[in-house]
């Protein structure tokens, strides 16, 4: 499915060297450049930045290169790269990418239509999540400083965190026309770790 135009789909890769396949973060953003690679790039260098999302990643995963598939109206999005790559900023060993943070984004938007949901894996250090999985309040609450920081820098680079809304199935008796973009207002993160099973490598 092509990204709506104007708006790019952004995907930072991360990979953890004992593990077989990357992860990625993925986001949308709405752009004021029509070039994708100057997206990736600035997308990257917001994520990066510091106090945001690296300080929280676990240093011996490789963050990047990242990706982005710019939506045009009319033929196929265009996809540019920006190849650079670092290290996280966390000391600590963290948890296996299956249980990943989960980051609610917030629009102005009511009801689940107006939320999306951003996950970031081997964010957390295992000491700081509980048997039941529930991350200590001091980590919640540094992990929502660097998503603040981290959506101030995307708006500061001119790449605004958006919510994307799908198309309704096929097959769907009565379809509806998908709303434009929503901009992100902030980021809250659950306090629950996530797990996805599709992070698992096998």
């Amino acid at each position: 499915m092509s990204t709506q135009p104007g708006i790019a789909h952004v995907i930072i890769t991360l990979r953890h060297p004992l593990v077989r396949r990357p992860a990625a973060v993925t986001l949308a953003v709405d752009p004021t450049s029509t070039n994708p690679a100057t997206v990736a790039s600035a997308v990257y260098i917001a994520f990066i930045a510091a106090s945001s999302l690296k300080s929280l990643i676990d240093s011996d995963v490789v963050i990047g290169p990242t990706t982005a598939y710019l939506g045009q109206d009319g033929g196929d999005d265009l996809s540019g790269v920006h190849p650079a790559t670092t290290v996280g900023g966390a000391g600590a060993s963290a948890l296996h990418q299956g249980s990943a943070v989960l980051l609610t984004k917030v629009t102005a938007r009511g009801g689940r239509r107006g939320k999306g949901r951003m996950y970031l894996p081997w964010a957390v250090a295992p000491g700081n999540v509980d048997e039941t999985g529930i991350i200590g309040a001091g980590t919640v609450t540094a992990i929502n400083a660097a998503a603040a920081t981290f959506l101030s820098a995307l708006n500061s680079g001119n790449v605004p965190m958006m919510v994307l809304h799908k198309e309704s199935p096929p097959g769907t008796a009565q379809p509806s026309v998908p709303p434009a973009a929503d901009l992100v207002t902030s980021l809250t993160v659950s306090s629950l770790i996530s797990s996805q099973r599709r992070r698992l490598g096998r």
